[in-house]
């Protein structure tokens, strides 16, 4: 309905709007990860995914944010999944995940 009134934006400027509050929450959200670098969190561990050509042990945070623990032994992780451990966050991984240290149940 609102897309068939009177006065409309035009696309390019739509787009171009669009695009400034993307950057903006991407901003935000690199700012919200670099909170929880050097801090240890819980982390339920849910599965192990292939990312970059490593396999990672990956699961969330209580606030949801994902972290990713680097696979050395695949038993020990497969034996992981579904737990909650503690992992020393070292830095981020990807734009969306985040890199740590798994240190204990």
């Amino acid at each position: 309905m609102a897309d068939a009134m009177e006065g409309q934006i035009q696309e390019g400027i739509k787009a171009q709007r669009s695009d400034i509050l993307l950057n903006i929450e991407k901003d935000l959200e690199k700012t919200y990860q670099k909170n929880f670098i050097g801090k240890k969190e819980n982390v339920l561990f849910e599965e192990i995914t292939d990312i970059q050509g490593n396999e990672y042990l990956v699961g969330y945070n209580e606030r949801y944010v994902r972290i990713a623990v680097l696979v050395t032994e695949k038993e020990a992780a497969q034996a992981l999944c579904n737990t909650i451990g503690v992992v020393e966050v070292t830095g981020n991984l990807t734009d969306e995940i985040l890199l740590g240290e798994y240190k204990e149940a």
